[in-house]
């Protein structure tokens, strides 16, 4: 039994992707547990682990092309070549298949549409005798599979502009190429040249990029990327933000050491909405030494309050007053009661200020 070959008719389409030699990539075996009384035990199970030593044990016998046929007819013509093998992502068996032109025409007319995997349990070496494991001869094309989960073969592939020939992860199944060709406005039989040659005009372009759908791991990658850069952005916004406090707190500090009373300029609404350095260190200089203040209109001296600034620090002690939750007019009153020589370098005279609220 395990030198039996079993002639599994598998009807596998040929994935859209084509390679850099123009070899199409080509579904050979699925996956499953299938019946037939030929099989040992009466039934054999595609793993993904047991299509793998399909894989182990070509390579092992030197990588030969493996012929493909007509019909199991393994006397006559050959209808192609097998000359790698992989697994797909899902573990399905694929192989990089090159099409006769004979065979590619039987295809596009429609007289053959499925390809049958021919293989055996155990392969021995022919020179040396050694047994080995499961081996791949190759396959035929015909029209009556076994394995009836897949859909049909094609002659050959859709050039996708998003396709990178190492990327499987871009592919379009006959699902998509039915969204294509009817998002570009073609008849529902469209043919793949027909696709090929379409120019989509300017409007159609959009409809035809949202047809190309991300599968696979190229989304997982795109979803884990992003998620990155949310992340890093997140950490950049985090520690601009801690160096801006750090520079704020250093010119409150220079401010303070130039004996500008600024405590109460830093409490209010005006202070805190600056957004960088520049704007911070402009508003505490707006906040006067401690020095005597002189009457609106006497001859300026070193060190002393001009006429703006002191609007602006009159200002501010009246918003820090209003923070606290106190009115504006009794915060009138409290600044200039406190703050008498302010007032009268602010309006030219110093303001009557009552003993009592009116």
């Amino acid at each position: 039994m395990s030198a039996l070959r079993f002639r599994a008719y598998a009807s596998s389409r040929i994935n859209v992707e084509r390679d850099a030699e123009g070899r199409v990539w080509t579904q050979l075996f699925p996956l499953g547990v299938w019946h037939r009384s030929d099989f040992p035990g009466g039934k054999v199970e595609l793993t993904p682990e047991f299509l793998g030593q399909f894989i182990t044990s070509w390579k092992a016998g030197g990588s030969p092309a493996l012929p493909l046929d007509y019909d199991h007819k393994e006397d006559g013509p050959a209808s192609g070549w097998i000359e790698d093998l992989r697994q797909a992502p899902g573990g399905e068996l694929e192989g990089a298949v090159k099409w006769t032109d004979d065979a590619a025409g039987e295809i596009k007319a429609d007289k053959r549409r499925y390809l049958s995997p021919t293989w055996s349990m155990q392969h021995v070496n022919r020179r040396t005798g050694e047994k080995g494991g499961p081996w791949l001869y190759g396959a035929a094309l015909l029209n009556d599979p076994f394995y009836d989960s897949m859909p049909r073969v094609a002659a050959g592939a859709i050039a996708d502009p998003t396709h990178h020939p190492q990327d499987r992860s871009n592919t379009m199944n006959e699902e998509q190429l039915k969204t294509l060709r009817a998002n570009l406005g073609l008849a529902a039989d469209a043919t793949v040249d027909t696709i090929l040659a379409f120019k989509p005009a300017a409007d159609v372009s959009e409809k035809l990029t949202a047809s190309v759908k991300l599968t696979g791991d190229l989304e997982a990658k795109l979803t884990a990327a992003t998620a990155e850069v949310t992340t890093l952005k997140a950490a950049a916004d985090t520690s601009k933000a801690e160096r801006f406090a750090e520079q704020v707190a250093t010119a409150i500090k220079e401010a303070k050491l130039e004996g500008r009373a600024v405590d109460a300029l830093v409490a209010t609404k005006t202070f805190k909405a600056a957004t960088d350095i520049e704007s911070v260190r402009e508003l505490l200089a707006t906040v006067g030494k401690d020095v005597p203040l002189q009457a609106k209109g006497a001859p300026g001296k070193a060190g002393e309050l001009t006429a703006a600034d002191a609007k602006k620090q009159y200002d501010a002690l009246i918003e820090a007053e209003q923070a606290k939750g106190t009115k504006f007019t009794e915060a009138s009153r409290l600044v200039a009661r406190a703050h008498p020589e302010l007032s009268a370098r602010v309006f030219g005279h110093p303001v009557p200020v009552p003993t009592t609220a009116s």
